[in-house]
């Protein structure tokens, strides 16, 4: 019975360390700047001093703490399933949101800090011709009624997305172009349907559906699930929602549409 108890101290105390490791290690390295503001990073450390102490407390003087933990061992370890997941997180830290400096403890942070002003440059490469400045910020870029066809890319289809809904009369007319995956309703016409992306918040489980309605006039309706890239003209609709509240949503009158094959990396990035 001793000997049992005493493996379940040591495996606790061992799953309390490496809890430890990894999260100063995510601190070091910047990787904790991904989900918490660089103000959180001292806390972050002390929590983890905290629990490497207790854990390394278990192994080296065992006497010290009785507490054996007879059930739960598993609430302690399914969590570190997790770790990988958060190191293959590649969206934008959390200083992208606030506005603040990198993380203090990673040496590349104050370098390159992440702020609201600084996003429209982010992979540029990849980014449109032309970005209207209603999406920059930068007054020498065009107005979006200068630009003949808005190019809705990955890179902007969230800013799109969300400018496309608050600010409906910008667009009034507009040519635009984009693509994603297609999708119906049961309360749909027969001629329309939603072409979307889905938004990549945090991990895969909290994904957000970014939808655009189409109306297919003289174009053929995509079987569900195809990708697409729709070539439309911008228009409005009224939308019904829950408990019959009716809204004003745009609405793409379909042009030209045609298949495609979907993208290595099928979802977008708010920032």
């Amino acid at each position: 019975m001793v000997n049992t108890r005493r493996a379940l101290q040591l495996v606790w105390a061992v799953i309390l360390c490496i809890y430890a490791a990894v999260v100063i290690l995510s601190v070091v390295t910047g990787i904790a700047g991904r989900f918490a503001g660089p103000e959180k990073s001292w806390f972050i450390v002390a929590g983890a001093l905290l629990m490497g102490a207790v854990g390394v407390t278990v192994i080296v003087r065992p006497s010290c703490i009785s507490w054996v933990p007879a059930n739960g061992l598993l609430v302690f370890a399914v969590p570190l399933l997790f770790v990988p997941l958060g190191l293959r997180y590649s969206g934008p830290p959390v200083t992208a949101f606030t506005g603040e400096s990198g993380n203090p403890f990673a040496a590349t942070s104050a370098d390159s800090p992440w702020t609201p002003g600084s996003l429209p440059q982010l992979r540029s490469d990849s980014l449109p011709e032309v970005v209207p400045r209603e999406l920059s910020g930068n007054p020498d870029d065009p107005p979006l009624s200068d630009v003949e066809i808005v190019e809705v890319g990955e890179e902007l289809f969230y800013r799109y997305h969300a400018l496309m809904y608050e600010k409906q009369e910008l667009f009034a007319g507009r040519r635009v172009v984009l693509t994603g995956f297609v999708g119906t309703e049961p309360a749909y016409p027969a001629n329309r349907y939603y072409v979307a992306r889905r938004l990549l918040w945090c991990c895969t489980a909290d994904t957000a559906l970014l939808a655009f309605l189409v109306d297919a006039g003289r174009t053929s309706v995509p079987r569900e699930g195809t990708w697409v890239e729709v070539e439309a003209t911008v228009d409005t609709t009224t939308f019904a929602g829950a408990a019959q509240q009716y809204t004003t949503v745009p609405l793409l009158r379909a042009e030209r549409i045609r298949e495609i094959e979907a993208p290595e990396f099928e979802y977008v990035l708010p920032f």
